[in-house]
Order: C-alpha cells, then sequence, then structure tokens
C-alpha cells in the first residue's frame, strides 16, 4: 500500500509541475523527423487538472494524514506561482508583442487582399480550411483521395499517393477517429504578381491507428495519441474575387457552379476551366511541418530569380517548389518499386542513365532498398543560376525517413535504420528560351495538352507525343546531391550570386546563429565553451541538436553561407537581431545574456551599453503593445534600433 501511496503522489507532482508535457510532440504530420503513419492525437491538458483533484480527493478520504498536508503544499505552491507570475508581467506583454508584429504584417495583408476582393473574410476562409481539413484525414483514412483531388496540388496528391501505396504495401491503412481541430491561425500572407499565399497553422488531435486490410482489425501496438500542428498553404490568383457560392473544396466548380467532375486534365467538364490553377478558387499547395516553418524571404532575394522573370514573366517559384515536390515523390516511388518508369518522364534525358544508376541499391535484383514512408519537411529555392542552353535551379529538400529493406517477391520488409532527417540539393534544369506555365499546379501533367504524366516507362507523353525530359517544356531532374556535398563544389558561386542580392536574415533565427558561429569561428574553431552558448541560445528556437551540429560543422569547413560582420555597424545589425530573437519569448535567460555578451565583446561594446540597448527595447516592445490595444487600425510595430 505505500508504494501506491508514493507512486500516487508522484503522478500529482507530475500533474502539478505539468501534466501535458508529457505528451507534447512538436511538429509531427506524415512522421516528419518521427516515426508512425499519422500525424494526430490527444494533448491530455484537461485530463490532467481533473487527476489531480482526483488523486487529492482520494488521498484526503483514505489517507487524510497523507492527503490534507499535501493539499496544503498544493495551495501554498500555486500562491506562490501565482505571485511569481505577477513579478513577470513584462515578460508575458513581451510574448504578446511577438505576436502582434506578426499580426500588424497579416492585417497589412489581408488589407491588400480585400481592396482585390471586397467579400474576403479570414474567418469565412478559415471555416472553408477546416471542410478541407476534415475530409483529407478522411480521404487519408480510406486511402481514396478521389475527394480531394480538386483542390491539391500534384505534389501533395503526389506526397500523398506514395504514401499510401507504402502503407497498402505492408498490408496496413493510417485511421483517424474523433478528429478535432484545436485551432486554427494565420502564421503569414504573401502577395506577389503571381500568386496571393495565405499560411495557416492548423493544430488538432485524433485517436490514430492501424488497421489490418484483409481482417479489419486493429493492429497491436499501433495506437497513437499525440497532438500536432502543421502549416498548411493556401494559394490563389490574384484577381480572383470570392464567390458567395460553394467551391472546389464544397465540390463545385468556383467559375459555373456545377457539381464538380473534373477530367484527367484537371478541367471541369461542365465548362473547361482549369480547377486547380488558383485562377478560381485556393488551393492547397504545401504542407510544412511545425519543426521547419519560418516565414520565408521575398522571391526576389533569391539569386538569378529577378534577371529570369524579366525574360520569363509567369516563372514563379511556387511552381518550382511544387514540381520538387513531384519529382521528389516520383524519385522516392522509384526507390520503392525499383523500378525507373516513374522517372523518365521527370529526369533529364542526358541525367537519365546516371540517376538510374542510383537506384539498384543492392546487387540482388529482388530487393530494393528505400525510405520508408518518406516525408517532405521543407522545400526552398537557393538559387537560380543561367548557363549557356540551360538554366539550373538549385532546390534545396529537407526531408525524413527510414532506410529499409523489401523483398520484391515476398513483400517482406526489414527496417536498416531509425527515421533520420536528410537535406538534399535537387538541380532542376530547363532551356533558357522555355516559357513557364500558366496552370503551375499541374506539375505532374503534360504541360502541352494537360494530360497527367502516365508511369509507362517512356519519355513522352501518351496523349499528344510531346516529349517531356528534353527541358523544352517542363523543369526537370539533373542532378540529386546531399547539401553538405553541393555546397563544397558551389559555395564560392553561390556566395558571389548573393552578393548582389539583399537579404534581411534578423527574423530567421537558423541564418542567426550560423552567422553568429561564422563570427565566433573567424578568429579560430569554435571551441567547446562557446559550442554550449550556442547550445543553451538555440533551445527555444526549434533548432535541434543535429541542425546546430551541421552549421557548426558547416561553419568549421569553411563553408557557411552568410557574410560575417566587416565593420562595426554590420555587427551592431546582427546583435540587434540576436537580441530580438532571445526576447521572442518575453524575456532573456541568463545563457542567452552570456552569448549577447560574448557577442559584444567581441564588438568592443561595452556591457552596459549592451544592457541599456536590451532594457530600451523591451520598452519600446511593452509601449508598442499597450499603444496597439488601444487603437482601432493596425500600427506598425518598432523597428530594430539602428547603429
Amino acid at each position: 500500500m505505500l508504494r501506491k501511496i508514493l507512486v500516487v503522489i508522484g503522478l500529482i507532482i507530475l500533474i502539478s509541475y505539468g501534466y501535458s508535457a508529457l505528451w507534447a510532440r512538436a511538429g509531427g504530420g506524415e512522421s516528419f523527423g518521427g516515426g508512425g503513419g499519422g500525424s494526430f492525437g490527444g494533448d491530455g491538458g484537461g485530463e490532467g487538472i481533473g487527476a489531480l483533484i482526483y488523486l487529492l480527493f482520494w488521498l484526503v478520504v483514505n489517507y487524510p494524514c497523507i492527503g490534507i498536508p499535501l493539499v496544503i503544499a498544493v495551495i501554498i505552491f500555486l500562491i506562490f506561482a501565482n505571485l511569481k507570475g505577477k513579478g513577470k508581467i513584462t515578460d508575458r506583454r513581451l510574448r504578446k508583442s511577438n505576436f502582434f508584429q506578426n499580426q500588424y504584417e497579416v492585417n497589412q495583408a489581408l488589407e491588400k487582399i480585400k481592396q482585390r476582393d471586397p467579400n474576403f473574410n479570414i474567418d469565412s476562409f478559415k471555416q472553408r480550411v477546416s471542410r478541407a481539413f476534415y475530409l483529407i484525414q478522411t480521404a487519408w483514412s480510406e486511402q481514396k483521395l478521389t475527394n480531394v483531388h480538386r483542390f491539391i496540388s500534384d505534389g501533395v496528391e503526389e506526397r500523398f499517393n506514395l504514401q499510401i501505396k507504402m502503407q497498402q504495401a505492408e498490408g496496413w491503412r493510417n485511421v483517424m477517429e474523433n478528429v478535432k481541430i484545436q485551432k486554427i491561425e494565420v502564421v503569414s500572407i504573401e502577395s506577389d504578381q503571381h500568386f496571393d499565399t495565405i499560411h495557416l497553422a492548423i493544430t488538432a488531435r485524433a485517436k490514430d491507428y492501424k488497421v489490418d486490410l484483409k481482417t479489419g482489425r486493429t493492429l497491436p501496438q499501433s495506437k497513437i495519441t499525440e497532438p500536432f500542428t502543421e502549416v498548411w498553404s493556401w494559394l490563389r490568383k490574384p484577381g480572383v474575387k470570392t464567390i458567395r457560392a460553394q467551391g472546389a473544396i464544397e465540390g463545385n466548380c468556383p467559375n459555373c457552379a456545377a457539381p464538380l467532375d473534373i477530367t484527367d486534365a484537371g478541367k471541369c467538364r461542365a465548362c473547361g476551366a482549369f480547377i486547380r490553377s488558383g485562377e478560381y478558387d485556393w488551393i492547397l499547395s504545401e504542407i510544412t511541418q511545425e519543426s521547419e516553418w519560418e516565414v520565408t524571404g521575398k522571391s526576389s532575394e533569391i539569386p538569378g530569380f529577378i534577371n529570369l522573370q524579366q525574360v520569363d514573366p509567369g516563372f514563379s517559384v511556387q511552381h518550382i517548389e511544387d514540381r520538387t515536390s513531384v519529382i521528389f515523390y516520383r524519385y522516392q516511388a522509384a526507390l520503392f518499386n525499383r523500378s525507373s518508369k516513374v522517372l523518365k518522364k521527370v529526369v533529364y534525358s542526358p541525367a537519365l542513365e546516371r540517376i538510374i544508376r542510383r537506384l539498384s541499391g543492392v546487387p540482388q535484383t529482388s530487393v530494393a532498398r528505400y525510405y520508408k514512408f518518406p516525408a517532405i519537411g521543407k522545400v526552398e529555392v537557393l538559387w537560380i543560376k543561367p548557363e549557356s542552353e540551360l538554366i539550373k535551379i538549385f532546390v534545396l529538400v529537407k526531408w525524413s525517413g527510414s532506410f529499409a529493406q523489401r523483398d520484391l517477391k515476398t513483400n517482406q520488409i526489414k527496417l536498416l535504420s531509425s527515421r533520420t532527417i536528410y537535406s538534399d540539393i535537387y538541380t532542376l534544369v530547363r532551356k533558357i528560351n522555355v516559357a513557364s506555365p500558366h496552370n503551375a499546379f499541374n506539375s505532374a501533367h503534360c504541360p502541352n495538352c494537360g494530360a497527367p504524366e502516365v508511369p509507362d516507362g517512356t519519355d513522352s507523353c501518351p496523349y499528344c507525343g510531346t516529349v517531356l525530359n528534353d527541358g523544352n517544356r517542363s523543369w526537370v531532374l539533373a542532378d540529386i546531391e546531399e547539401f553538405t556535398i553541393w555546397l563544397q563544389s558551389n559555395r564560392e558561386q553561390w556566395k558571389q550570386a548573393r552578393a548582389g542580392v539583399t537579404a534581411d536574415i534578423t527574423g530567421r533565427p537558423k541564418a542567426l546563429i550560423e552567422a553568429l558561429a561564422m563570427m565566433m569561428a573567424s578568429d579560430g574553431d569554435i571551441d567547446q565553451r562557446e559550442l554550449k552558448m550556442l547550445k543553451n541560445f538555440t533551445g527555444n528556437y526549434q533548432i535541434s541538436d543535429l541542425e546546430l551540429r551541421q552549421i557548426v560543422d558547416r561553419v568549421q569547413q569553411g563553408q557557411g553561407i552568410w557574410k560575417i560582420p566587416e565593420d562595426y555597424n554590420q555587427g551592431v545589425v546582427l546583435l540587434f537581431g540576436l537580441i530580438d530573437m532571445a526576447l521572442s519569448d518575453g524575456r532573456i535567460s541568463s545563457p542567452e545574456k552570456q552569448l549577447l555578451d560574448s557577442v559584444a565583446k567581441k564588438l568592443n561594446i561595452p556591457s552596459n551599453i549592451l544592457n541599456q540597448w536590451i532594457k530600451d527595447r523591451q520598452s519600446s516592445l511593452i509601449e508598442f503593445q499597450k499603444n496597439y490595444r488601444k487603437s482601432d487600425t493596425p500600427i506598425p510595430p518598432p523597428p530594430p534600433p539602428q547603429p
């Protein structure tokens, strides 16, 4: 009985400390960076409070000599915590200040959309996205994408299709029950001449388990209960107006309002409109994991973008990202099946033989080595490089998967490694005088006739005969390299290309950390003390120990990609970026202050000046929050101080 009482007390301590932390999970979604087939679950927060009250009541009734003192101790603890919280009101205000900084930019972008589309309403849009979210979870559980095909891009559809086929090969399907969205938040809105883009952070939970396809029984040890957050990106052409009738998500043509029946080319059978072009309704173009999400820079910050758009006005980064996703999942499917059929339409013809050689993996022809349930975490265009006859685009793909082996005769699967995160460069090429397609999200369709790219082992469209892999029509794959290997060969040229582009890194934690590491390494190697400071500093910014190690290794190998501050003013800009980064959670911790002191010392800035800068920045953010709450219209946040 004593053991039982001790267990109960232990549970109370855990619950009082933070029950929900037992079940917390960052990211999730399609298993990026972790195991499991799905991405849902419960959070346990409310149950923790109830369990605490029940356990305390049980002890008071059955063991009052223990229960009553424990209740008194809990009450004292809560009073102390409340008093401590009152002493940190500045921290809470600063947390809100950082939220409102983002909110101001969101409000400004919303106003621009409303000027072009007066009927647009963000709350109504969230309701539509919520409906789309539930439709996709049902389609995923049933392994049928028919009801969601109409509003997802080719890149998203390729992803779902491959993962469903992998589940079917193993004889199970992933079921979600009691799916519930906890919240939907706008995290960013972007607009350019091609698209309005709204990025929504969706936090949800559900029962998540596997079912045997033959017996219908739940597989043992397959139930998962975890919350997750993903960022869903929706795109639409800037000139499109919100329709009052139901659109593509609801199952109707947004152009003619007829019940939607889409051809293989993506057209409405009733009116011929290309439904997934973004010209009529919002399209789901990307799903990014919370751990990888950051507000992206402008397309104009990509080296070579402006020059290419001058000769090809229809070119868009969004199309490249979707096309790269299609190619990535085609390549993963080729590994899974040990077959090059799915590649011949998307791999550049001169590179085809070399790419196909990578598929063999092992000598036995009956064995395929592949990555189990590959999931993209992020796709980012790094550099657009024109050459004599071709244009090359270097795209960073951050993804995860578990290396596995499959017997193609018996379908027996053997896991060879745990789930790992990879960073690869996909090099896409196209002939220099080719114009971009009008329909950006039919990335897996023939650019000539619109028919789907059937993986039939040929290099041409079976409907119109157009050759698809010679670079005369579409962007095609020319190479795949590990990011670190690619950087060794291209660092200096990439650095020169970036020299003429102004890019703000002050709001990008990973870029700031790399710039800081380069600064530390400028007078020799980064020692253990400096590495510890970096590790302590990055703990709150979704930068894992592995990612930090990769950044440091890259810097120490002379492959850092950011510019080291060359004078006092540049150093101060970096320092203020780090101050704002440290203040993002409302306070500057001891490890953060230690690192800021170290940077200030390298810049010959006295500690009293640094302390005054921090104090002034805190005050300005608090004052901004007060004014923001009083204002009827959005007001801009205070800019970082200038040197």
